[in-house]
Parts: C-alpha cells; sequence; structure tokens
C-alpha cells in the first residue's frame, strides 16, 4: 500500500447468524487521511476509555451505548 505511516486503524467485529450458520468476522483496516482511532461499543472498558483520555496523542472517536456514557459521567 502506498499509504505514508504512522497509519491510522480501524477495528470492528461482526456476528451473523443465517439459518444455522453463524459468521463472526473481524475486520481490521487501515483508514486513510483521518488522524483517529476509530471504534465500535464492543471495544470499550473502563481501562482503555481511562487509557485514551490521559493520553492527549490519541484522537478517538468511538460510539457506545447511553448507559455507559451516563456512567462515565457520574
Amino acid at each position: 500500500m502506498d499509504i505514508p505511516q504512522p497509519w491510522v486503524l480501524s477495528l470492528d467485529r461482526t456476528n451473523w447468524l443465517f439459518g444455522e450458520i453463524d459468521f463472526n468476522t473481524l475486520m481490521l483496516a487501515v483508514v486513510h487521511e483521518i488522524a483517529y482511532i476509530c471504534e465500535d461499543r464492543e471495544f470499550i472498558g473502563q481501562i482503555w476509555l481511562t487509557y485514551l483520555l490521559i493520553d492527549p496523542m490519541i484522537r478517538f472517536r468511538i460510539r457506545i451505548r447511553e448507559t455507559v456514557l451516563r456512567s462515565f459521567l457520574m
């Protein structure tokens, strides 16, 4: 790939059930021209979020449930 480093990585996992077949897919992608970590709500946790909030060099976007957001704001 002709994408200069440092790379921004996007990680996502999804699970689909088709009849009796269960598909579990993990996707890791290199994001081009976006300067932050982008992740879905499967990858949240207090230790991980605390680390991201403490390190000012890591910008991030995380989709989370409203109930999780409320627990962090309290």
